[in-house]
């Protein structure tokens, strides 16, 4: 009961973490002599960090991978966790501004507009930390969220993606179950023999994705060009595709029935259980949730083999306003030790070390992945990063808008692109003449 508990938990973190969601390349990855493995002891006098915890991450969950490991390290140090509720802007208004901010990297633009994020760089030299153990992909992909490609974040764990489906629903329709290296195409295709009425049962073949950015950045579409500031919605192959594919996934018959609601996958999986196929982040079959699923691996274009999403991840942010930055730095740099990342991930969390014992121990024990090879999911490559800017929440905004309207036809391609570029554009304005 307690593995699936905590794998419950990891669920629940991955998806309030990943709901969030071309720019300066990122400069090489500095490695420092093999010795500096890991940073010099801080000094032992007692020390408070206010951690900011801003998704809502369970009680065992940052006990277990935050707040146990820091304590056992760093006797000295406090974690006084800020209860989740007020904005950021909120705290530092009142004088209370975090050490620390715990977020998920697709919802860091509100902390960028906020200019929070200390750039870790000089602390990494400082430190002496041998950043060639940290996965090159993952730093590349938070340095695209400076536009001097600073590492303006510390990444903690990443994220599988899987193809879930429910083999019930297969097995009815005697339709054999989706193949590993299944394309979005492919998917489509299984889709229209999947979706149809049976005794009176609506039943749906898949939904895209629970958010755009699944495929945003998968199609590594950018919202705003960082050096004009200008949208490039309009301009981008990428969202054209993006809203193409999503039509015509939505207009397959019976795979959007009435009462359907945009982006209703999982509760039409998990909750209905009449939708065939989910694309999310990976979960384990759990029996006791009265599913017979099978998992094999995400979806990607033809075009683009085997090339996933990119940049869902958790980070912490060191703070500019810190009276500690190095301590901090102490803390969030313990959370990649090759010690504390083998242990999360036993208890599912991703690794972002390149040590391969962490991957090894993935689900070490627990009995939910008793059979299951993850070495499949892992061929999945995250798409090249592209330039993020502070404009990116507003961008998302008017997709999710014009999207809608044109999966219910109200518009056509053309206009729903153009009016996509219009909102975004007023957006950037607005922003700069505050």
């Amino acid at each position: 009961m307690k593995k699936r508990i905590a794998t419950a938990l990891i669920s629940v973190l991955a998806c309030t973490l990943a709901a969030g969601c071309g720019g300066s390349p990122a400069p090489s990855e500095e490695k420092l002599p093999p010795a500096a493995t890991s940073t010099p002891e801080v000094p032992a006098k007692p020390v408070t960090l206010k951690l900011f915890i801003a998704p809502a991450v369970p009680e065992e969950y940052y006990e277990k991978r935050i707040a146990e490991p820091i304590r056992s390290k760093f006797p000295h140090i406090t974690l006084e966790r800020i209860a989740r509720g007020p904005k950021l802007a909120e705290l530092l208004a009142s004088g209370n501004a975090p050490d620390i901010i715990f977020d998920g990297l697709t919802n860091l633009t509100p902390t960028l507009e906020l200019d929070i994020p200390l750039s870790l760089d000089d602390l990494v030299k400082k430190h002496k930390f041998d950043l060639s153990k940290i996965d090159p992909g993952v730093l590349k992909e938070i340095r695209s969220y400076s536009k001097n490609g600073e590492l303006v974040a510390w990444p903690q764990m990443t994220y599988l993606w899987a193809l879930h489906y429910n083999k019930d629903i297969f097995d009815l329709f005697g339709i054999p179950y989706p193949k590993e290296g299944s394309t979005w195409e492919d998917l489509s295709e299984l889709a229209v023999k999947l979706s149809r009425t049976h005794e009176g049962i609506e039943y749906r073949g898949f939904s895209p994705s629970t958010a755009h950015n699944r495929l945003q950045t998968q199609l590594s579409a950018p919202y705003v060009d960082p050096r004009t500031e200008k949208s490039v919605i309009g301009a981008n192959a990428g969202w054209r595709k993006l809203f193409q594919f999503y039509k015509d996934v939505y207009s397959i018959p019976g795979n959007y029935p009435a009462g359907s609601k945009y982006n209703d996958a999982g509760k039409a999986f998990n909750v209905d259980k009449k939708m065939a196929m989910y694309p999310n982040l990976l979960t384990l079959p759990d029996p006791a949730k009265g599913m017979n699923m099978g998992l094999t691996t995400y979806p990607f274009f033809k075009d683009k083999p085997w090339v996933g999403p990119s940049g869902f991840m958790e980070v912490m942010v060191v703070s500019k306003t810190s009276k500690n930055p190095d301590v901090a730095f102490q803390v969030v740099a313990h959370l990649t030790s090759d010690e504390v990342q083998i242990n999360n991930a036993k208890l599912g969390s991703i690794p972002v070390v390149t040590n391969p014992d962490a991957i090894k121990n993935l689900y070490a024990g627990n009995p939910l992945a008793k059979g299951i090879d993850f070495a499949p999911f892992f061929k999945l490559k995250p798409a090249e990063s592209y330039g993020k800017t502070i404009h990116d929440a507003a961008g998302s905004k008017a997709i999710i808008k014009y999207l809608q309207e044109y999966i219910a036809g109200s518009i056509d391609l053309n206009t729903a692109l153009n009016k996509a570029d219009e909102e975004l554009n007023m957006s950037v304005d607005e922003q700069k003449n505050k």
